[in-house]
């Protein structure tokens, strides 16, 4: 789990040199969310883009919808298939910026 943390860390400092995003902790007694919030360049009325909440088995995140036609949207993984997302995402994005 130490390799995910470290991940989010290091993506939560590159996005907030952007200044594009606001990550906030919100921890609770049981468990730590991670919510990503709109910055600059979005609506006003937006707020939160993403939460993310650690179940002790996965990630349960959950994104609202800002428009009435599309409904919100929940991912439920373990840490086996975030693990997976993860190692796919930074192969994309590292063919992206090779390439370029």
């Amino acid at each position: 789990m130490s390799k995910i943390h470290d991940l989010i860390t290091q993506l939560y400092d590159e996005i907030q040199s952007t200044d594009e995003y606001n990550f906030c902790e919100e921890s609770t007694e049981d468990n730590d969310d991670l919510i990503l919030k709109a910055g600059k360049g979005y609506n006003s009325e937006v707020g939160v883009l993403c939460h993310m909440e650690d179940t002790g088995n996965g990630f349960i995140a959950f994104f609202p919808s800002h428009s009435p036609s599309y409904q919100h949207n929940y991912i439920c993984m373990d840490y086996s298939e975030a693990d997976y997302l993860r190692k796919l995402l930074n192969y994309r994005e590292n063919k992206r910026t090779t390439k370029e």
